[in-house]
């Protein structure tokens, strides 16, 4: 049997987003509930932006006089065929994700970022997942909601030789301590201060979180950061 490790589980916010921490509480308790369910042989991250998205809007929902929007048609601030940004015309698009509370509200443009975490990871792909997620939400108008969020899920992995030990018959066994240091140390480096919220989910039930790569995915960061202007105009009805 697996020897039971420690999860790791951090929820920190900077002033002006204090009213996020709920959200983030409840979406540390939805994807462990998810690795539950399975008997920790699946985790939500390791899909794509949409899966991880709802994950966020399941735990909006689960709290009381919490609601969420995924995917709604709205205005944003148009954006010419090579990139650029045209500020006189707004056009018809939509947002990733609307989550709102009785006292507050978030609109939220997200990204999603495969982090290799291994000895001989260089890249930072958080960095350009964040950019473009900045890019999304500055578009998005600025009576959208309270607060007009950039949100990256960073899934890390990390080879399976590197946090394993040979079992029975040559087959590798995922040795979750040794995911764990990797996953803390790669967590350690990051500049989270530069963050304006974050929530870290590490699994010490991870033997069983194997790609078919042989690559470990052992938990999850959510990145956020918040724009403080967004497009001029008004949602669509």
């Amino acid at each position: 049997m697996a020897s039971r490790v420690a999860n790791i589980e951090i929820v920190q916010t900077k002033r002006v987003l204090n009213g996020l921490q709920p959200l983030l509480h409840g979406w540390l308790k939805v994807v462990h509930d998810f690795c539950a369910a399975d008997q920790f042989e699946d985790n939500p991250w390791w899909y794509n932006e949409r899966a991880s998205l709802s994950t966020l809007a399941g735990a909006a929902w689960r709290l009381p006089r919490w609601n969420a929007l995924e995917e709604f048609s709205t205005t944003k601030r148009g954006v010419l065929p090579d990139g650029d940004v045209d500020r006189r015309e707004n056009v018809r698009g939509r947002c990733d994700l609307y989550v709102a509370h009785a006292t507050t509200s978030f609109a939220i443009e997200a990204k999603q970022a495969w982090q290799p975490i291994g000895s001989r990871a260089r890249k930072n792909y958080l960095a350009p997942a964040m950019q473009a997620a900045k890019r999304d939400a500055g578009n998005l108008t600025s009576d959208q909601a309270d607060h007009r969020l950039a949100v990256v899920f960073v899934a890390p992995h990390i080879p399976l030789a590197a946090v394993s030990q040979e079992g029975k018959r040559g087959k590798r066994i995922v040795d979750a301590g040794m995911a764990k240091e990797a996953f803390a140390g790669w967590l350690g480096r990051l500049d989270t201060g530069a963050l304006d919220a974050h929530a870290v989910h590490f699994s010490g039930r991870c033997h069983d979180f194997v790609s078919e790569h042989d690559r470990v995915f052992p938990g999850v960061l959510m990145a956020v950061k918040r724009c403080k202007r967004g497009a001029r105009g008004r949602r669509n009805s």
